[in-house]
Formats: structure tokens, C-alpha cells, sequence
């Protein structure tokens, strides 16, 4: 059975790196191929994890305006019966389509 890595990458041969052409020496025991992957990453990549983690998500206006009124709608599917969230997603999606002028 074929141990599992720590650095939470899934192994690809001899563990290559994901972010360039590094590879490790397929020679040496799964133990050193990490060490030597998790120092590859440190060294040239020092961001790998906090970048993965963290990556941004941009969202256009239009995608933000769908989010709310989506998380609106299940929240009245759920029993929220709150006037002030529908006037506000209204008013938000009027704004936009009104090219931000009131």
C-alpha cells in the first residue's frame, strides 16, 4: 500500500511539482521525495499553500447580485419572512439595471 503525502498534493508519479517542471529523484524512498518536494515548494514557491487556500474569487457585479438574491430566495424557502432582505436585493438589482442611477 503506497503511503500518503503530508503536503496535501496528490502525487503525480515521482512527485512533480503542480506550479513548474521540478521532479523528484524517483530513486529515493516516498519519505525523501517528500522532503525534497515540501523544500522545492518552500524555497521556490513560498506562497504554494496560502495561494491554494486563500486563491481570491472575483466576482463580477452581475455574479454578486445572483449570490444574493440565491441566498434570499432559500432564505424565505427556510421561513424567513423578512420584507427589509427582499426590498434590499430589489433595490440592488434595480440599481444595476438602472446603471447605478437611482
Amino acid at each position: 500500500m503506497e503511503e500518503k503525502s503530508c503536503n496535501f498534493m496528490q502525487r503525480v508519479g515521482a512527485s512533480s511539482c503542480i506550479r513548474c517542471d521540478f521532479k523528484t529523484d524517483e530513486s529515493q524512498s516516498f519519505a525523501e521525495q517528500d522532503a525534497a518536494m515540501m523544500a522545492h515548494l518552500t524555497e521556490v514557491h513560498p506562497n504554494w499553500m496560502f495561494d491554494k487556500v486563500h486563491a481570491p474569487v472575483q466576482k463580477s457585479p452581475e455574479q454578486k447580485l445572483l449570490v444574493a438574491a440565491y441566498d434570499a430566495l432559500r432564505s424565505y424557502q427556510y421561513g424567513n419572512g423578512s420584507t427589509e432582505l427582499a426590498e434590499e436585493i430589489a433595490n440592488s438589482i434595480g440599481l444595476y439595471f438602472s446603471g447605478g442611477k437611482e
